[in-house]
This record gives structure tokens, sequence and C-alpha cells, in this order.
């Protein structure tokens, strides 16, 4: 059960009792964050809170990576990350854009922040292509639902995907396809008449209960191909990098 595994939300479906909402912003981490999140994740994951500040930084400081955080009065409370990865024949993963891990302290779950992250970069990932893939443990239901209820469908199962093997021996290779626009109604409409269309990009994420601000302007390290899966893996050429699976 996914319950019994530290590493995963205790999953229950329709629990007794349902927290309230919370206001949560949902934005890009710069490195003034950097401590906090890390102190996070070593709660929710273990290891030292330097050892993650460092995998942290360096994902921070790629540039085909994104890092995402969640405060609720400007506590950060959860994290996440997305990533370029490139194909890795030997488990049939495919390149492509992934998330490759997702924490939440464990005094706010249950509130809507793992899918509000989940979210944010699934956007920032159909900005680039037209696909977005995760692998997570079968055993992982509660991410799971998650993501089915997101609209990823499963694509493949097996041990391992991106190199990365799994709590209780498989896993499940997730995709989710950008949603397409509904075609215009054309009737009495004359092409003159139709708005001009800049790209199929989905529109900014709008919800009861968070808000997203608009995204920081680009830096010089947007402005150049990088390959960081998550934090932690190493940036010098000819390694391979080992994303963390979504959790």
């Amino acid at each position: 059960m996914a319950g019994t595994d530290p590493r995963f939300a205790a999953y229950a479906p329709d629990p007794a009792e349902r927290h309230a909402p919370v206001i949560a912003v949902v934005a890009e981490a710069t490195e003034d964050d950097v401590p906090a999140l890390a102190e996070l994740q070593a709660r929710a994951r273990g290891g030292s809170a330097d050892e993650w500040a460092d995998r942290i930084h360096r994902a921070l400081r790629g540039e085909r990576s994104l890092v995402v955080t969640a405060k609720v009065s400007s506590e950060a409370v959860g994290y996440a990350s997305a990533a370029y990865l490139p194909a890795h024949p030997a488990d049939g993963a495919p390149a492509g854009h992934y998330l490759t891990g997702v924490t939440v302290d464990a005094a706010w779950r249950r509130r809507g922040l793992a899918r509000l992250l989940t979210r944010r970069r699934m956007e920032w990932a159909w900005e680039r292509e037209s696909t977005v893939w995760c692998f997570v443990s079968a055993r992982n239901r509660a991410s799971l639902d998650l993501h089915r209820e997101l609209g990823f469908e499963q694509a493949e199962f097996g041990a391992s995907f991106q190199g990365i093997g799994f709590a209780g021996g498989k896993g499940r290779l997730l995709r989710a396809d950008r949603p397409q626009p509904p075609p215009p109604d054309l009737a009495g409409t004359s092409r003159e008449s139709l708005p001009e269309r800049h790209g199929p990009g989905p529109g900014p994420i709008s919800t009861c209960d968070a808000t997203t601000p608009t995204r920081r302007p680009p830096s010089a390290h947007d402005a150049s191909a990088r390959e960081a899966p998550r934090p932690g893996d190493p940036a010098e050429p000819g390694v391979r990098r080992q994303p963390l699976a979504e959790a």
C-alpha cells in the first residue's frame, strides 16, 4: 500500500475530514528560496539540508529545467521540478519534458497544493512541446489519482524509466497531451473577422483558492538549451542525470 511508504502520501481518496481551502501563490523559485526548500525536502525525504540545497541550486542554474514553489503567507510549503530529459533506450523512456518531483510539507497536504504545482509545470512543458511526461511508482496511488485527474494517461508499465527504479519493482510512464482549442464556429463568419492566433499554448492557471503571479522576466540562463532533470543532478557534459520520480 502507498501509505506504508514514508515517501508517499497516505492513500485516502475520500477522507472523513477535509481541510479548509488555502490561499497559495505558485511561482518560479529563486536562489533566496533554496534554504527553506532544502529544509522542507530534508524533512519529507530524508538526507541533509545542505545536500538538498546543493541539488536545488544546480537545478535553478540549469537551462532546460524548472523549479516552482507554493507559498502560504510568504512561507514555502511545497515545491516541484520539471526538466527536459533525453531518451533512455534501455527502458524505452522517450526524450521530452518530464515532471521530475513534487514535495508538500506534511502539515499542508490535502489542500490542493500538489495539484497547483503540477498544473504549473504542465503549462511550462506545454509551452515547449505538445506532450508532458512523468513516471510514478505503481504503489503511489495518491499520485496516480492526481495525474489521472489532470489528464495523464498510461503510456508504459515497467521496472524503471529514465534509469530510475520503483518501490515494489513496478512503475507507470504517463503522458498528457496539450489540449487542442475547439474549432471556431465559422457559420456566417468571414475569414477576415476571425481573431489571429499566436500559438496553441494553454492560458494561465486560475483557481478559486490560489493565485499564479506573472512569471519572472527571462534571464540570461533562459537563452540557451540545458538539461537539468531535477535538484541534485550533475550538470557536467557527458554525465547522465538521474531525475527524482514523481511522488
